[in-house]
C-alpha cells in the first residue's frame, strides 16, 4: 500500500509578499459589508478529546533554509525545499553541516539524515510524491539540472536502487511545477507551465510515469496569476482535485475559481457546489492546498481581500462536492492532514473567535501572536457566529469543527522573508512532522524539520509555567477545612489538567479537581480539603496532565482547626494482654510488631517484656503499619531491677523514618531518671535538649512517657515524663525543634532499648504495660 501524501503548492513570488506583510503587521483585509448581530458559538464541551500526537517535539535532522514538502516511505521520510545544507538536530547554524542540495532523507524514528541519499537539484522542490508500488520518487519543483543532467523541474528517482536518478524519466516543463501526484501509470502536475514536452499545457498536465511522455489529459487555467498550486487524485482515482489561484477552468468559473473537481480520465469540469461558497482565487487569495480521504477532499486558503478571497482556514467536502464544514479562522493556512477523527493545519492564525475559539492578542513585541498549527476536531462541530468577524467574510451559520489543544512552539523564520515558521503538515501512525522555515522548536535550535510523537509514546508536553504563575492562595477557613484558590495553567496538547491538593508528606492527594478551561478563557478555581485533621500541616498544589507532566507551587504550612467529618487519627494501641513466646505478636489496634531479629522478647502477664540480659545490646520494637506524617506516642514502662551507672536507655520513638528517628530517650539509674530529646539520622545522634526529674525513682516505679513530632521541613519535638503514681506535668519535660532532611515526613512509632557495656547485672527485664500512637497529637 502506497503511504498517504498529500501536497501544496507555493506561491509565487509575486502573490506572497505583498500577502504576508499585510498579515504580519495584523492588518486585516478589506472591510465587509457589516456583520449582523454577534450570536454566540456554540458552547465547548468540559471535557475535550485529546489529539493523537504530543506537542512535545522531538530531535531531527535541520536544514539551512526551508522545507516546502515531505513524504514518508517506511522508515525513510524524504524532504524537499531550497536549502543547501543539512546538520544534526541541536546543532547551531553553520555547524556540523553537510551538503545537501534541496533535497535530503532522514530516518523517521531516529531523526538522523540518511548519508547515502544526496541528489542535488540546482534549484528549489516543490512537490514530492510515490508510485503505487513504492519504487519509485517523483519529485517537482523549480530546477532544471539533477546531478548535473538537464532534467526540467520534474525528475524521479529509483528507491529500489538506494534513490538512483532515472535517466529516462525526463518531461520538459518549461517552468515551475509546484504539485504533483501518482495514480498508476500516470503523474498529474500543477503548477504555472505553459508547455510539456513542447506540448501547450496551461498550468496542469498529466505524463506518463515511466517515459514521461505527455498524455492526453488536458485542462487549461486562465486569469490573473492563475497558478496551481494544490492536486491529489481521489482514493479511487476517478477524480482531481486541483486548487489554486486560478480564476477559471476550462473557461468555467463556478466551479473553477481557485477550486475545481477534474475528471481523472478525460480532464472534464466535474460539479464542485462548494466552490459556489469558496471563492479564492487572483492575486489577492488562492486555496493553497489540497488532501484527500475516502470521505471527501479538503482545502486550505489565504485571502488579502474579502472582495477577491472569502477564507483564511480550511474546509472539507464530500466527494460529490458539498460542503461539509469550514474553518474560518484569521490567518492564512497553508497546508492540511486529515485523519478519521482530527485535522492537522499549519497557519499563522490569530483570531479563531467566530467559532467560540481565542482573539487577537499583542505580545510584549507588539505584534500578533500567531500559531504554526492547529488541530480540529474532523466534523461539523460548532456553529459559526460573528463575534470577531471583525472585516472578515461573514460565515455565521455555517458548520465548523472544534479547535482542539494541539500548540506547536516553533520559532518564526526568515529565509523566505515572509516571516512564516510550519509550511507542511503529514503524519504516520506514530508521528507527526512539520516542515517549513521556523529556526527553533520549544526554544531550542531546530531548522526547518520536526518530529511529533504519537501520544504515550514519549512524554507530552508539561503544562506551561511555573507554580508560582498559579497565583495560589492556600489557607485553612473552618475546621476541618482548608482551600487553595488559584488560576489554572493550560497546556499544550492535553485539553484537562488536574489540580491536587497534597498534605504534609502524603502521596495521594487530599483533594483534586479536573479543569478543561480553554487556554484564552481561563477563571478562577478552588479545590477544597474537607477532611484535614486538626493540627500543623504543610499544603502544597500540584499540576498533573495525562502524560504525568507536573508543575507544584511550594509548600504553605498553616494551622487547621479539627473539624466534624475530619477522618479519624491514625491509631496505634496496645495493652498486652495476650501470651506471646517469640516476639510481641500483633497490637490490639496498629498491626503486627516488628521487633530485633533474634531478641528473646515476649508478651505475658499484661506486659510486653524486653530481657535486659545481653550488655551492648539494641532491642527495637516498631510498629510499621502506623505511618503518619505527624504523631504522639503515650507508653508507660518499669524496670524490674535499679540499674548500675548508666544502665538503661529507654528510647521513646513518635517518628521513624526510613533513615533515622526522633525520639525521647529516658536514661534510668540508681541516681533518678533523666530525658534526652534526640535526632538519629543514620549513625549520627545528635542531642537536642535534656533535663533532669526531681523525683527520685526505684526499680518497680512506673515510668510514664508521652512525646510528639508534628509539623514537616522543621519539625517540633515535645515530650513529657514522669515517674510514680501521680498526674502528668502541666507543662512539658523537654521540647526541641530540629529539621534533619532525611527525618521529615511519614514515619512509623516504636520504642527501644539498649543495656550499657558498663551495666553489672544482665538478669533485669524491661516492661512494657501500655502502649498507644495518635496521628492527631493534643495542643
Amino acid at each position: 500500500m502506497k503511504p498517504s501524501r498529500r501536497r501544496r503548492g507555493l506561491l509565487s513570488a509575486i502573490a506572497v509578499l505583498p500577502l504576508v506583510a499585510v498579515a504580519w503587521l495584523g492588518v486585516a483585509p478589506a472591510a465587509a459589508d457589516p456583520a449582523p448581530a454577534p450570536a454566540p458559538a456554540d458552547a465547548a464541551p468540559a471535557e475535550r478529546p485529546a489529539t493523537s500526537y504530543s506537542a512535545d517535539p522531538l530531535p531531527t535532522a535541520q536544514i539551512n533554509g526551508v522545507v516546502w514538502d515531505q513524504l514518508v516511505v517506511g522508515d525513510v521520510v524524504y524532504a524537499t525545499g531550497q536549502f543547501t545544507q543539512a546538520r544534526p538536530a541541536g546543532a547551531a547554524a553553520g555547524q556540523q553541516e553537510t551538503p545537501r542540495s534541496n533535497i535530503l532523507a532522514y530516518t523517521l524514528s531516529t531523526g538522523e539524515l540518511i548519508e547515502g541519499f544526496a541528489p542535488v537539484l540546482n534549484g528549489p522542490g516543490r512537490s514530492l510524491a510515490l508510485s503505487d508500488d513504492g519504487s519509485t520518487l517523483y519529485v517537482a519543483g523549480g530546477f532544471n539540472q539533477v546531478d548535473g543532467k538537464w532534467h526540467n523541474n520534474l525528475a524521479a528517482f529509483d528507491l529500489s536502487k538506494g534513490g538512483a536518478l532515472i535517466d529516462s524519466f525526463k518531461p520538459v516543463f518549461n517552468t515551475t511545477v509546484s504539485t504533483i501526484d501518482v495514480v498508476g501509470s500516470t503523474v498529474y502536475a500543477g503548477g504555472y507551465f505553459k508547455s510539456v514536452n513542447g506540448q501547450p499545457r496551461l498550468g496542469l498536465a498529466a505524463v506518463d510515469a515511466a517515459t514521461g511522455a505527455t498524455l492526453d489529459w488536458t485542462a487549461s487555467i486562465s486569469g490573473i496569476n492563475a497558478q496551481v498550486y494544490g492536486l491529489r487524485v481521489s482514493p479511487d482515482g476517478t477524480k482531481v482535485v486541483v486548487g489554486g489561484s486560478f480564476q477559471a477552468i476550462n473557461g468555467s468559473s463556478d466551479p473553477g475559481y481557485g477550486l475545481a473537481l477534474l475528471d481523472a480520465t478525460t480532464a472534464q469540469l466535474l460539479p464542485t457546489p462548494v466552490n459556489s461558497l469558496i471563492r479564492n482565487a487572483g492575486r489577492r487569495g488562492a486555496i493553497y492546498d489540497v488532501a484527500v480521504d475516502d470521505n471527501g477532499f479538503y482545502g486550505t486558503g489565504y485571502s488579502m481581500s474579502v472582495r477577491e478571497a472569502n477564507i483564511e482556514g480550511a474546509f472539507k467536502a464530500d466527494w460529490n462536492g458539498q460542503l461539509v464544514w469550514l474553518e474560518p479562522c484569521h490567518g492564512d493556512t497553508y497546508s492540511v492532514y486529515p485523519t478519521a477523527s482530527e485535522v492537522y493545519v499549519t497557519n499563522h492564525a490569530h483570531s479563531c473567535q467566530t467559532i467560540g475559539g481565542f482573539a487577537d492578542t499583542r505580545l510584549p513585541s507588539g505584534f500578533l501572536d500567531y500559531k504554526a498549527g492547529l488541530a480540529l476536531t474532523n466534523s461539523p462541530d460548532v456553529t459559526i457566529g460573528t463575534q470577531g468577524t471583525d472585516g472578515y467574510y461573514d460565515w455565521s451559520g455555517y458548520k465548523s469543527p472544534d479547535i482542539l489543544d494541539w500548540y506547536p512552539n516553533l520559532g518564526l523564520g526568515t529565509f523566505t522573508g515572509q516571516y512564516q515558521a510550519a509550511w507542511d503538515v503529514t503524519a504516520t501512525q506514530d508521528y507527526l512532522l512539520l516542515a517549513g522555515e521556523f529556526i527553533s522548536a520549544d526554544g531550542k535550535p531546530q531548522q526547518g524539520l520536526v518530529r511529533y510523537p504519537r501520544r504515550g509514546a514519549t512524554a507530552t508536553h508539561v503544562p506551561e509555567g511555573t507554580g508560582a504563575d498559579l497565583g495560589a492562595t492556600i489557607k485553612a477557613d473552618g475546621p476541618g477545612t482548608v482551600t487553595a484558590s488559584f488560576n489554572p495553567t493550560w497546556d499544550r496538547d492535553d485539553s484537562t489538567l488536574t489540580y491536587s491538593l497534597y498534605r504534609d508528606d502524603e502521596t495521594k492527594p487530599a483533594a483534586s479537581t479536573a479543569v478543561s478551561d480553554r487556554y484564552w478563557s481561563r477563571s478562577p478555581h478552588t479545590v477544597q480539603d474537607t477532611k484535614a485533621p486538626g493540627g500543623e500541616h504543610s499544603y502544597r498544589l500540584v499540576v498533573s496532565d495525562a502524560g504525568g507532566n507536573t508543575i507544584s507551587t511550594d509548600p504553605v504550612t498553616l494551622t487547621v482547626e479539627p473539624g466534624p467529618d475530619a477522618p479519624a487519627a491514625v491509631q496505634a494501641s496496645d495493652a498486652f494482654d495476650r501470651t506471646v513466646q517469640n516476639g510481641w505478636g500483633s497490637a490490639d489496634k496498629g498491626g503486627a510488631w516488628t521487633t530485633t531479629d533474634g531478641a528473646p522478647v515476649s508478651v505475658a502477664d499484661g506486659a510486653g517484656i524486653v530481657p535486659l540480659d545481653h550488655v551492648g545490646w539494641t532491642t527495637v520494637a516498631t510498629l510499621k503499619d502506623f505511618s503518619a506524617p505527624q504523631a504522639q506516642v503515650s507508653t508507660t514502662f518499669t524496670l524490674s531491677e535499679t540499674p548500675s551507672e548508666r544502665g538503661v536507655y529507654t528510647t521513646v520513638i513518635p517518628r521513624r523514618t526510613d533513615s533515622g528517628y526522633y525520639g525521647v530517650k529516658v536514661v534510668a539509674d540508681k541516681s533518678g531518671v533523666t530525658a534526652f530529646l534526640i535526632a538519629v539520622d543514620g549513625k549520627t545522634e545528635t542531642n537536642l535538649t535534656s533535663t533532669r526529674l526531681p523525683d527520685s525513682w526505684s526499680a518497680g516505679t512506673p515510668i510514664h512517657v508521652v512525646v510528639s513530632a508534628t509539623g514537616s521541613g522543621t519539625t517540633s519535638l515535645s515530650a513529657t515524663v514522669w515517674t510514680g503514681d501521680g498526674a502528668a506535668p502541666q507543662t512539658p519535660t523537654v521540647t526541641a525543634e530540629d529539621s534533619t532532611a532525611s527525618l521529615q515526613g511519614n514515619g512509623s512509632v516504636g520504642l527501644q532499648s539498649y543495656l550499657s557495656t558498663s551495666s553489672t547485672s544482665v538478669t533485669g527485664q524491661l516492661r512494657v504495660d501500655d502502649f498507644s500512637a495518635t496521628s492527631n497529637p493534643a495542643k
